[in-house]
């Protein structure tokens, strides 16, 4: 990387709730960076642990970090806070309790440089426990439109809706903010950030690590916040129904997939039969299973599980559990 492209600044924003247990792994991570021209921007937002506190530890210990303390407003407000203080030229998004590669923005930041474009998304690593699964992405990495990144974010090709495993230009959020009070954030923005882009440019290496953490599958509980992922993809057609039509399969396909996702959610608890919202959705399901058994997207296993469900409930949801374990190794 040239010594003129070193002097930018980058900001890595990162929002910590409760993360005692996995703030060192990440912020490792984060100080480990090949490119050191950061500012490190940690939100404690309203933690009860001892969180808060280790990042006013990091913060003595580097000088690149700046903390706020903040009350308990969610992933979104402490997004927005930092992203209304940044001084960097570019942003990233790393939630604490995750991990990246020692050389992510070195990398990111010179595919920004080489294809002069204002999104760069990297692979993802899923890690379930002690299980590394690679997200596979296209093989080469080139520039993409807004409808070509958006396809592939959305239509589960290997991209990632959420908002980390991205560099972006800081312009890009300019007029852009994510929604608070939402648990989807990253499902309601997704359409409304790229958008904000000419280019993006898809780097095929895997360099973000989402660590999926397990809840008690006995204690696992569903509350009507857990629809918001649904609303998130009303919304998202509403919009590519205007500025990208050719997007509106892929967003279709996610609304049904978040369908099945809730579904999931309510059967993984022990009071599922008296859960007011399960007939509702599984109408839905019901009035469009065609269209989902026939989708492209629609990975082989899931249409499987989609025939289980529409058979026997009960059958699925033992299924379902056992899948549950044997991610986690449990």
């Amino acid at each position: 990387m040239s010594s003129e492209n070193m002097l930018e600044k980058v900001t890595l924003i990162v929002p910590v709730y409760n993360v005692e247990d996995y703030l060192d792994r990440c912020m490792d991570s984060v100080l480990g960076q090949t490119y050191e021209n950061l500012e490190i921007i940690l939100v404690d937002d309203g933690s009860t642990d001892n969180s808060g506190k280790m990042c006013d530890e990091y913060k003595a210990k580097d000088s690149r970090i700046y903390v706020i303390h903040q009350k308990n407003a969610g992933l979104s407000a402490a997004r927005n806070v930092a992203l209304d203080i940044m001084a960097g030229e570019y942003v990233m998004f790393i939630d604490s309790d995750d991990k990246v590669d020692k050389r992510i923005v070195e990398h990111l930041l010179e595919d920004m440089h080489k294809y002069k474009c204002d999104i760069v998304e990297c692979g993802i690593y899923d890690v379930y426990g002690n299980k590394i699964m690679e997200k596979k992405l296209p093989e080469k990495t080139r520039v993409y439109t807004v409808e070509e990144a958006l396809c592939i974010d959305i239509g589960a090709m290997g991209g990632a809706v959420s908002a980390c495993a991205k560099l972006y230009k800081r312009d890009i959020f300019s007029t852009v903010r994510y929604r608070e009070g939402k648990i989807g954030e990253d499902g309601y923005a997704i359409v409304d950030v790229l958008s904000q882009a000419e280019s993006i440019v898809i780097d095929n290496r895997p360099m973000y690590y989402y660590y999926h953490r397990r809840n008690s599958i006995t204690t696992n509980t569903f509350t009507k916040a857990n629809l918001d992922n649904i609303q998130a993809y009303k919304y998202n057609l509403k919009q590519v129904k205007h500025k990208y039509p050719s997007v509106v399969p892929v967003v279709v396909f996610r609304l049904d997939w978040c369908y099945l996702i809730a579904v999931d959610r309510i059967l993984m608890c022990d009071d599922w039969k008296e859960n007011e919202y399960l007939p509702k959705l599984m109408r839905y399901i019901k009035k469009n299973k065609r269209r989902m058994l026939m989708s492209s997207n629609m990975r082989r296993n899931r249409k499987i599980a989609l025939i289980i469900l529409l058979f026997n409930k009960k059958l699925y949801r033992k299924v379902l559990l056992w899948n549950m374990r044997g991610k986690y190794g449990i």
